[in-house]
C-alpha cells in the first residue's frame, strides 16, 4: 500500500516553539501517525509530501515520525497559493508519485483554517473523501475508517482510491536527539519544482489563486489584569465577583 501525507509547515511561533523557524502543522502529525501505524499490520509505504519551502530540520522531523519518502515542492512560482492553486499543485506532484492507495492530511492548517484542500484534492484526483476521521483500524486484512461528530461515531471499510481528513490534532514539539541533529544533513528527500511537475504556471501560487489576500492587521493583545484571589465561602469575597462580573 502506498499512502501520501500531505503536511503542511506552519511558522513556528504559532506554536510557541521559538527554537526553529517551521513546524508541522498539529493537524497534519495526526495523520502521519495514522499511515505510519498501518506498517504494523500491512506492507505500507508512507510519503510526506509537503508544497512549501525546503526545511532540512522538518524533514528529519518527519524522518523520526516514520516517513519512508519526503517530497518537498517547492518554487517560487507555488508561493501565495490558495487552497484552488494548492490542490492543483499537490494534485500535480500525486500524480508523479503514481499509483497512490490512500492520501491522508490533516483537517485543516492552523495558519489558514479553510479546511477545503482534502476535498479539493479528492475533487481533482477522481477520489473519494472522508472527513471527520478519528483514527484507521485493520482488521482481518479490512481497512476500517472511524469518523466521528458531536453525536456519531461512524466505522466504514475503505479500499483505495480515498482522501481522509484527519480530525484529531496533536501540539507537541518534536525533539531531536543529539545524534539525530549531528545526522541531520544525511537525512534524504527529494525537491520537486514547477518544471519537474510539469505544471501550468498560471493555476499555481497568486496566479492561479482566487482568493486574494489584501490585508492582514495585527489584533492588540489584551491589557493584562491583576489575578484577584478570591475565597467561595466569604461573602465579602462573593460580593465583589458579582461586582466584577456585573462591569463585565
Amino acid at each position: 500500500m502506498k499512502i501520501v501525507v500531505c503536511i503542511k509547515s506552519v511558522r513556528a511561533t504559532l506554536l510557541l516553539q521559538p527554537s526553529k523557524k517551521y513546524a508541522i502543522n498539529p493537524y497534519d502529525i495526526c495523520a502521519l501517525e495514522e499511515a505510519v501505524k498501518l506498517k504494523e499490520s500491512k506492507q505500507t509505504e508512507v510519503i510526506c509530501l509537503i508544497m512549501g519551502v525546503v526545511d532540512q530540520r522538518l524533514a528529519a522531523e518527519l524522518k523520526k515520525f516514520g516517513a519512508d519518502r519526503i517530497i518537498f515542492a517547492s518554487d517560487t512560482k507555488f508561493a501565495g497559493a490558495d487552497t484552488l492553486a494548492t490542490t492543483y499543485t499537490l494534485s500535480k506532484a500525486i500524480n508523479k508519485i503514481g499509483q497512490v492507495d490512500l492520501i491522508l492530511c490533516g483537517d485543516h492548517a492552523i495558519d489558514g483554517e479553510t479546511g477545503h484542500v482534502g476535498a479539493g484534492l479528492a475533487k481533482r484526483l477522481g477520489f473519494d473523501f472522508l472527513s471527520n476521521v478519528d483514527h484507521l483500524e485493520v482488521e482481518e486484512e479490512r481497512l476500517m475508517c472511524i469518523c466521528r461528530d458531536k453525536t456519531y461515531r461512524y466505522t466504514y471499510e475503505i479500499e483505495s482510491g480515498m482522501v481522509l481528513a484527519v480530525v484529531n490534532c496533536m501540539i507537541k514539539e518534536v525533539t531531536l536527539s543529539i545524534m539525530q541533529l549531528k545526522r541531520i544533513n544525511s537525512v534524504a528527500y527529494e525537491v520537486w519544482d514547477a518544471s519537474e511537475l510539469e505544471v501550468d504556471v498560471e493555476k499555481c501560487g497568486l496566479l492561479g489563486s482566487r482568493t486574494k489576500v489584501v490585508d492582514v492587521e495585527q489584533m492588540n493583545k489584551r491589557n493584562a489584569r491583576n489575578a484577584t484571589e478570591l475565597n467561595m465561602e466569604n461573602q465579602e469575597d462573593m460580593k465583589q465577583l458579582l461586582q466584577i462580573l456585573r462591569r463585565r
